[in-house]
């Protein structure tokens, strides 16, 4: 991606400096660049939650931006799920039962996220719930 000028991605993954497929992958020590690990056993921040989804989003983000410069380089339709199909495979089917049970559990799971850590003067909760249950 970075040789095509996304240049996001650099903010949201380490640079990976080895890789064989499922054998190894030798990765950036984010360490050096301020990066901690948070004790699991401790509920984690909102800070640190909301720090999390911007890396996320950065991440989804990088992938969009590098399918429309690769469609503008080769004047077609370009999606990284044509190109590395393996990669980008379903793997979680959601009409397996197991997952309907997943997918609920989530859903009760956020909501109750945004419950206990409402704040009615950064987000409507009554209004992010709904936009969780349409996603489902």
């Amino acid at each position: 991606m970075l040789e095509n000028g996304v240049e996001i991605v650099k903010d949201c993954v380490p640079a990976c400096y080895s890789a064989r497929s499922g054998e190894y992958l030798i990765l950036e020590d984010l360490v050096e660049r301020g990066y901690k690990t948070e004790d699991h056993r401790v509920p984690l921040k909102m800070d640190f939650v909301k720090l999390g989804l911007a890396a996320m989003a950065k991440l989804h983000c990088s992938a969009l931006v590098y399918e429309e410069i690769m469609k503008i380089k080769t004047g077609s339709d370009f999606k990284l799920g044509d190109v590395y199909p393996e990669m980008f495979r379903e793997s979680f089917f959601a009409d397996a039962p197991a997952a309907i049970r997943l997918t609920d559990t989530m859903k009760r799971g956020a909501i109750t996220e945004i419950e206990l850590t409402r704040d009615d003067r950064v987000i409507n909760s009554e209004i992010l719930t709904k936009l969780i249950l349409r996603k489902f």
